[in-house]
């Protein structure tokens, strides 16, 4: 690690860590050895003169995830493995019930510690996380609407020798592509856009995956090729091929390209999305998704509001904000002190 710093490397990445330590007798997961070798990394590299990061990544219930945070002395950062299954979830049943309790509980970070936000990796959507929080009916009904959008499964084994799921293999594009309330895909790039606006949104530091990049579907040639699961979720796009379809302004991939580097850029800017800007959960009803960011000097609030359904919604709108400036796109429409949300619309609101 010391060589790699000297040669500029500054983000560490350790790799299904969980397991780093073996002992005969136990389940080899989250042993104590682990957090102490996770705890002496940090202590090698805070001894450094250059800023590094250490980021665990333990796709697992989310009690043990954020056990790698120990008392502020492991990981900086945490993958926030809990996010992608309960934001799809959310969009597919346009149902916020399972996110927003998940949201109201998840704990805010400290200053330096803080969550690795995404919905897609080159693995698949991880459904250990939803342990304890989705119950066996959701989590049955949320199977089959990834197997109908095209979804594989891989399984892992539990002690009565029967499997579970472990993760859902699908692009985030096939995933929200269609769900029982759009079975024909007619909002497929609001509610994509939408998933991505909460993720770049919310507590953290948003990770987006280069194929989600350009809404990649299923590559199911080369999964026929191979017979591997996750190669589904793996295309290889080669310079030429990305480059000409991103010179085409009405392709595909440049759609989604520009709506998702536009959120960034305007992330960027905003003082309240700082990774550990503080986060307040607001519960407006299982059609709606909303929460609260404010600064670290709490000059900047941003209301964050998305509609999770295919109607339009309306709410009614807090005084302190009806002068507020909406950081995405077009005016907001607003009446008699009711705003009114498209279909999967995202509005940040901003005091400043």
């Amino acid at each position: 690690m010391i060589h790699l710093v000297n040669n500029g490397v500054t983000i560490f990445r350790l790799d299904a860590i969980a397991y780093l330590w073996k002992k005969n007798g136990t389940n080899c997961i989250n042993l104590k050895q682990t957090h102490e070798i996770v705890k002496l990394l940090r202590v090698i590299t805070n001894l450094l003169n250059v800023q590094t990061i250490i980021i665990t990544e333990t796709n697992l219930p989310e009690k043990e995830n954020l056990s790698y945070f120990g008392k502020n002395d492991e990981a900086n950062w945490i993958y926030n493995f809990s996010l992608p299954p309960l934001l799809i979830h959310a969009f597919l049943f346009e149902n916020s019930y399972y996110l927003n309790k998940w949201s109201k509980h998840l704990p805010n970070t400290k200053l330096g510690n803080g969550y690795l936000n995404f919905i897609a990796s080159h693995d698949g959507v991880g459904m250990r996380p939803t342990e304890g929080i989705l119950n066996k009916k959701s989590l049955s009904n949320f199977l089959k609407r990834l197997k109908k959008n095209g979804s594989k499964f891989s399984y892992r084994k539990v002690q009565n020798k029967s499997k579970k799921v472990y993760e859902a293999n699908i692009t985030v594009f096939d995933a929200l592509k269609k769900s029982d309330f759009d079975p024909d895909g007619k909002f497929f790039l609001e509610r994509y856009i939408a998933a991505h606006a909460i993720m770049i949104s919310f507590e953290g530091i948003p990770a987006i995956y280069f194929n989600s990049l350009f809404g990649k579907s299923n590559d199911e040639t080369k999964y026929v090729i191979t017979g591997n699961n996750r190669d589904i979720n793996r295309y290889k796009w080669s310079y030429k091929n990305i480059t000409r379809k991103l010179k085409d302004k009405t392709s595909k991939q440049t759609i989604f390209y520009r709506n998702l580097v536009n959120l960034l850029e305007i992330r960027r800017k905003q003082k309240a999305f700082h990774p550990n800007a503080k986060r307040i959960n607001l519960d407006l009803g299982k059609k709606m998704f909303c929460f609260k960011r404010i600064s670290l000097d709490k000059k900047q609030t941003i209301l964050c509001i998305t509609n999770l359904s295919s109607e339009i919604q309306q709410l009614r709108l807090n005084s302190l904000y009806k002068n507020c400036k909406n950081l995405i796109g077009p005016q907001i429409r607003i009446e008699k002190n009711f705003l009114f949300l498209k279909p999967f619309q995202t509005i940040w609101l901003s005091n400043k």
